[in-house]
Formats: C-alpha cells, sequence, structure tokens
C-alpha cells in the first residue's frame, strides 16, 4: 500500500475506536453564554466533567389535579363571664344600691325656707302647707343689718332695738334664761313689724305696732287677713297646745288673742274672708277640711 492509503485506514480506525467509547458517555451539550450578562472571570483550575441532573419526579400533583382540602376553622370555646366569681384582674368592689321608699307628702322635708324683709299672705300661708309643717325645721331669717335696712323704721343699737314705738333689750338672764330679739321683717301695707325672741332656747314672735308700740306674742308667724284686721297662726304642737291662735288689731292696739283648740295640728291654713279661714285639721285619724270662723262674737271651726 502507499502511502495514501495507509494514512485513510489509520483515519478510519480512530474514527471507529472514538465512537465505541462514546456509547458509555453522557453527551456533552454547548453552554449558550448570556450575550446581556457581564463577562466573567475564567476559572484558573482545570474544569471537571460536567454533571449529569437528574430529572426531579414532582412531589405534588399539578395544581388542576390535586384537591384541595378546604381548611377547616378553629372552633374557639366562649366561656361567659360570671360576675359573682372574682375575674382574673382585681375589679373596685361593687356598689349596693340603696333602695330608698317614697317618702309621704305628710313627712316630706322641705328645704328651709328664706322670709324676706316684707311679708304678705302668699309667704305666710306657705309656711303652713300640709307638705311640711309637720317637720319644718327653722326658717331662715336674712342677716338683720338687711332686714333693718329694709324695714324703714327699726334702728339696731347694740343689745337695744328700736322698731318705731317699740323698745326691746338684750338680757344676757332672766327667770327662763337668755333673752334675745331679731327683726324680722314688716307687713306690706300694714303697720305692723315682726320681732323673733328667744327665750331660754324656745322661739316665739311678736306683732308689733310701729306707731303705737302695741304688741302681741303669737306661736309661730302669723298669717294676716285681707283686710289686715287679724293675724292667725297654724300651732301645730306649741307644749300643751295645738290648733290656731288669732288675734285682732284695732285701732293701734292688739286685742286679747284667742286660741282655737278645736282645730288639732292645722296646716295649709288660708283666708277666705276677712273673718273665715280654711284649715286642714287632723280628726278621726286622717286629715280633713275644716272651716274656722268669726260668728256671734266666736270663732268656730266647722270640720267637714
Amino acid at each position: 500500500m502507499n502511502q495514501r492509503q495507509i494514512i485513510t485506514l489509520l483515519l478510519s480506525a480512530s474514527v471507529l475506536s472514538g465512537c465505541a467509547g462514546l456509547k458509555g458517555r453522557v453527551p456533552e451539550y454547548p453552554i449558550v453564554a448570556d450575550a446581556s450578562a457581564p463577562p466573567s472571570t475564567p476559572a484558573s483550575g482545570a474544569i471537571s466533567a460536567p454533571v449529569q441532573l437528574a430529572p426531579v419526579p414532582p412531589a405534588a400533583k399539578p395544581i388542576s389535579d390535586a384537591k384541595v382540602a378546604p381548611v377547616a376553622e378553629p372552633t374557639m370555646q366562649r366561656t361567659p363571664i360570671v360576675t359573682e366569681e372574682a375575674p382574673e384582674k382585681a375589679t373596685p368592689a361593687a356598689v349596693t344600691p340603696v333602695s330608698v321608699a317614697p317618702i309621704a307628702t305628710s313627712q316630706a322635708k322641705p328645704i328651709a325656707s328664706t322670709v324676706p324683709s316684707t311679708l304678705d299672705a302668699a309667704f305666710t300661708e306657705g309656711l303652713t302647707s300640709c307638705s311640711t309643717i309637720a317637720n319644718r325645721p327653722p326658717v331662715t331669717l336674712i342677716p338683720e343689718d338687711r332686714a333693718i335696712a329694709e324695714s324703714g323704721g327699726a334702728l339696731r343699737l347694740g343689745s337695744a332695738l328700736r322698731v318705731g314705738a317699740g323698745l326691746f333689750e338684750d338680757r344676757a338672764s332672766s327667770a327662763v334664761g337668755p333673752v334675745s330679739y331679731r327683726y324680722v321683717a314688716s307687713y306690706r301695707g300694714l303697720s305692723a313689724d315682726l320681732v323673733q325672741v328667744t327665750e331660754g332656747g324656745v322661739i316665739s314672735y311678736i306683732l308689733l305696732n310701729r306707731h303705737s308700740g302695741a304688741q302681741a306674742r303669737l306661736s309661730d308667724i302669723p298669717t294676716p287677713s285681707p283686710d289686715g284686721r287679724y293675724f292667725a297662726a297654724a300651732v301645730v304642737k306649741r307644749f300643751d297646745f295645738t290648733g290656731v291662735e288669732i288675734i285682732e288689731q284695732v285701732g293701734g292696739s292688739w286685742a286679747k288673742g284667742i286660741q282655737v283648740s278645736d282645730a288639732p295640728a292645722p296646716c295649709d291654713l288660708h283666708w277666705l274672708t276677712g273673718d273665715s279661714l280654711a284649715v286642714r285639721v287632723w280628726n278621726t285619724g286622717a286629715r280633713r277640711d275644716a272651716v274656722v270662723q268669726f260668728s256671734n262674737q266666736v270663732w268656730t271651726t266647722t270640720i267637714r
């Protein structure tokens, strides 16, 4: 054989041996570089043989085939709060409501009324209301200096009180104890003034005619009749007396006072005419309407 034939034979043997060796090897694929990626630095060491990556079987079925079981919502245990049991955190002590029984009208205690410097029947009749008279606290008087300033005829000089023609002197001692006087008010449209006297702790009232100085004593603040001739006071309890006290003003003096005892525990006193007044009295265990009237020179009570 010539030289050309020898070379051809060698090349054919080489190709056959190379094909036989490729049967046990994994085919190599060229690496395609991304043109947009930055150039990398070639490794300095030798490049190892490529590693074959076996396909990974899917661990779950595709979404289209898988059946997703709904997640059950956890059940919340609800425990009612019992107020009688002690809570986890300390709380203030509970306030126990107090049941207040309604007060009957006849037992209601009013706020003390302030007596003005000028009195009239509208005010004094209110002091005898059945809803307040039985439990009425002492009336509240305005300061004496103010009452005197508005009186137009009263004057205080130390322990002495002068009201028109009348003169009163405080005393540190007497048969019943200390005695003091206090100017209260004048009656609108009448020549009459009211003075409070305290003797041994017991309070009563003096009606004074400021022109003559004549005086009359009553147990409580009196109410004038429409013509100003009579003054009447409702006395619920004064020592051993209960009823209506009536005093008559004649000219510049006072006639003897009358105590109408057949009108016990009177209240809601108001004048009907110049010589008759309506009042509610306590009779046979209940309040009843009554009329106290001056007839035949005598004051009589008619209970209805």
